[in-house]
């Protein structure tokens, strides 16, 4: 008797977690809004600058962009090199754009080789796209514009949200 009392406990609990299961994902949707990116995809190359502090260094910059998992992701690779020595790497950044249904928005998971990473909001215009990182004591942001296969970037931070100090800049040309 205590078996079969135990096996419908278990037949009501396992009918009541899948009552509550999420619905699947809309794969469609996914990739439609990764797919306002897709123009993105090849190979990006030219020039760029950062600063950190009073030390500004100049670099060549490689993007290589790639649609990923049939057009749900977008996988952005950067690499830049020292201008005054092109053996040498100053930067190497991976990039995930992805559709996030919670948030019912684009969203940027993004890596550096210094350590850095953040998962943060993305606007998509119908020109380029911005976003945000949003830290505890200051706020970065970059903006992008293409237009006939130009690429032109800029990162900018601000400690109070308001008034905003360049410290990055990048313009790439569509090579494939």
């Amino acid at each position: 008797m205590r078996s079969a009392r135990l096996a419908v406990t278990a037949l009501f609990l396992a009918a009541a977690l899948v009552a509550q299961a999420p619905a699947p994902p809309d794969v469609a949707l996914h990739k439609a809004e990764v797919a306002k990116l897709s123009w993105m995809v090849g190979t990006w190359e030219g020039d760029g600058w950062s600063q950190r502090g009073e030390v500004k260094s100049e670099f060549r910059q490689t993007e290589k962009i790639a649609l990923k998992l049939d057009g749900q992701t977008l996988e952005l690779e950067g690499e830049g090199r020292s201008k005054a020595d092109a053996s040498k790497v100053v930067f190497r950044a991976l990039g995930v754009v992805f559709y996030d249904p919670y948030a019912k928005g684009v969203r940027l998971a993004s890596w550096t080789d210094m350590g850095y990473w953040a998962v943060s909001p993305m606007t998509v215009t119908a020109k380029g796209y911005s976003w945000t990182i949003d830290l505890p004591n200051n706020k970065t942001r970059y903006t992008a514009t293409f237009s006939g296969g130009k690429w032109s970037e800029i990162g900018e931070w601000s400690a109070d949200g308001k008034s905003w100090a360049k410290f990055f800049e990048m313009n790439l040309t569509k090579k494939s």
